[in-house]
């Protein structure tokens, strides 16, 4: 997380219940999630990374791991794709990504896996969504997909912690203005965003009792004028990253 929880805490005085964050990885942020919160959710695709994910959150009271590829339809199959840095997988196919961090994405390797919605999940493994109000999205440009397959239960989540892209490091991935549109139809409004200069970095939205459309219509302007800057930029990072991996 490039905005530290506490820092988020205290900025935006969020009260937290309990987290669920999506696309766990090796839970990096277990250490910095349980000071703050008595309940963590984590959700992740790659079954390769279940039997390390479950001793390292084993030891935290209240932690729980699901092994699922949440998508916004149930039991499609799908293709996984893995790289030699397990961060960089997505269920999405590798865009923009492959020329910025070329190094990232070496050995690939493609799983099949089926998707579930979370609507589905929360049914399944008896989720008891009282318990969590805060969500975090690392799933590499899926994350409207995820969002998509809350169905009604978005309505139970005040705050979204996500990834944001301005333009696409992954094939159909969404983009910042896109993210914006979706959840201002739920009442969310991106309050504070780090975008890293390869054009993508992470957002923090909050649901607001308020329409706030000035805030929203700012974010939404500001967000689409970007992503046509970095259309232009875009090329450029990517031809100046390869360079530097080239051996002359």
């Amino acid at each position: 997380m490039y905005l530290k929880l506490g820092y988020l805490i205290k900025k935006h005085e969020i009260n937290l219940s309990g987290i669920i964050h999506f696309g766990a990885h090796k839970a990096e942020e277990v250490n910095e999630y349980n000071r703050y919160v008595d309940r963590v959710l984590w959700i992740e695709a790659n079954p390769y990374l279940e039997e390390e994910l479950r001793r390292k959150v084993s030891g935290y009271p209240n932690n729980d791991l699901v092994i699922a590829a949440v998508s916004d339809v149930n039991d499609e199959e799908v293709d996984f794709y893995q790289s030699s840095d397990t961060q960089a997988s997505s269920l999405l196919s590798f865009e923009n990504v492959k020329f910025l961090y070329p190094s990232s994405c070496r050995d690939m390797k493609v799983t099949t896996l089926r998707t579930s919605t979370f609507e589905s999940l929360v049914c399944s493994h008896q989720i008891k969504l009282d318990e969590y109000n805060f969500i975090n999205l690392d799933v590499q440009g899926a994350e409207l997909k995820v969002l998509k397959g809350f169905g009604a239960h978005l309505d139970r989540i005040n705050y979204i912690y996500t990834e944001v892209n301005l333009l696409s490091l992954y094939k159909n991935g969404v983009l910042l203005h896109e993210l914006d549109k979706f959840l201002y139809k739920s009442n969310f409004i991106r309050e504070e965003t780090k975008i890293l200069y390869k054009g993508w970095g992470d957002a923090i939205y909050v649901k607001s009792g308020k329409t706030r459309r000035s805030r929203y219509i700012f974010n939404f302007t500001s967000a689409r004028l970007l992503y046509f800057v970095y259309l232009f930029v875009g090329p450029l990072l990517s031809t100046l990253s390869r360079l530097k991996t080239e051996k002359f």
